[in-house]
């Protein structure tokens, strides 16, 4: 009958694909860089600064989402880089790489960005800003696995004696 059952492999992987549809992948935290006169200080520590990040990665997701469901060609890498304010706002943000092809959707990034609070430092340890580099892989979504079963059964059948009435 040619019945093809989804086979799914790995699947809390998945069903993190599933629920945000593409992969986004925010690099390494070693790729993070953290400079300016504030960069001493915990909270702006680049291990401290992905945390916050990565909670705010689903919404980097839906833009990618609204993006490439237009153009399916649009994957590669966006680095940003924005300042970081004592008080935790962000100011400045600018792609200063991008290799998706879509200026627009770099533009779209920023501009989600610089929505964001992060953790404020004390006024009393550190009283200025950093600058902060973050780089993002865009990636399409992985395809799942397809097996036709009918040949599956077809050599189950054959290794299997019948029954007779």
């Amino acid at each position: 009958m040619g019945r093809k059952v989804l086979i799914l492999i790995l699947l809390p992987a998945l069903l993190a694909i599933a629920k945000s549809e593409h992969q986004v992948i925010q690099e390494g935290v070693e790729l993070i860089l953290v400079e300016g006169p504030a960069a001493g200080s915990s909270k702006r520590h680049p291990e401290v600064l992905s945390e916050q990040l990565y909670k705010r990665q689903n919404r980097i997701i839906e833009i990618y989402n609204e993006f490439y469901f237009v153009n399916e060609e649009i994957v590669g890498d966006i680095k940003v880089m924005f300042t970081l304010e004592m008080d935790g706002t962000i100011s400045g943000c600018v792609p200063v790489e991008n290799t998706t092809g879509s200026p627009e959707l770099a533009h779209a990034i920023c501009e989600n960005i610089l929505t964001w609070t992060l953790l404020s430092v004390p006024e009393a340890e550190y009283q200025s800003w950093v600058t902060v580099t973050v780089p993002y892989k865009f990636m399409p979504p992985k395809q799942p696995i397809v097996i036709d079963l009918s040949e599956v059964r077809a050599q189950s059948e054959e290794e299997t004696p019948g029954e007779e009435d």
